[in-house]
C-alpha cells in the first residue's frame, strides 16, 4: 500500500504577542489573539534566558514545578485550542516569557 504525504500549512506569525515576567508564585495571562481577532489556536512560547514552567488551561489555571519546562534557546509550539490562559512560574529567577500567536499559513 502506497503512502501519500499530506502537506500541512506552516505556522506563521501574523499578530503581536505578549511578554510577561515570571515570578516565584504562579500567575496567568490570556492567550493572545490571532490577526482576525479570535483567540490564537497555536502559540510559540520562548524565554530569552533562564527557564520557566508553563501550563495552558482555563481562567483559573496555575503552574507548578511539575508542569512543562521551557528553557532559553528551545522555544515551544503549543496547540491551545479550547484554552483561554497560560499560567507561568519562574524556575530559579525571574525571566521574560514571550507568547506569540501563530496561524496556519
Amino acid at each position: 500500500m502506497a503512502r501519500h504525504a499530506v502537506k500541512v500549512g506552516e505556522l506563521v506569525v501574523v499578530a503581536t504577542g505578549t511578554a510577561v515576567a515570571t515570578g516565584a508564585t504562579t500567575a496567568s495571562v490570556a492567550i493572545p489573539n490571532a490577526a482576525d481577532g479570535s483567540r490564537a489556536r497555536y502559540v510559540l512560547l520562548s524565554v530569552l534566558s533562564g527557564a520557566a514552567y508553563v501550563k495552558p488551561g482555563g481562567a483559573g489555571v496555575t503552574a507548578t514545578t511539575g508542569d512543562l519546562p521551557i528553557v532559553a534557546g528551545a522555544p515551544l509550539t503549543l496547540n491551545v485550542q479550547g484554552m483561554t490562559n497560560i499560567a507561568y512560574l519562574q524556575f530559579s529567577a525571574s525571566v521574560q516569557l514571550v507568547i506569540t500567536p501563530l496561524e496556519v499559513g
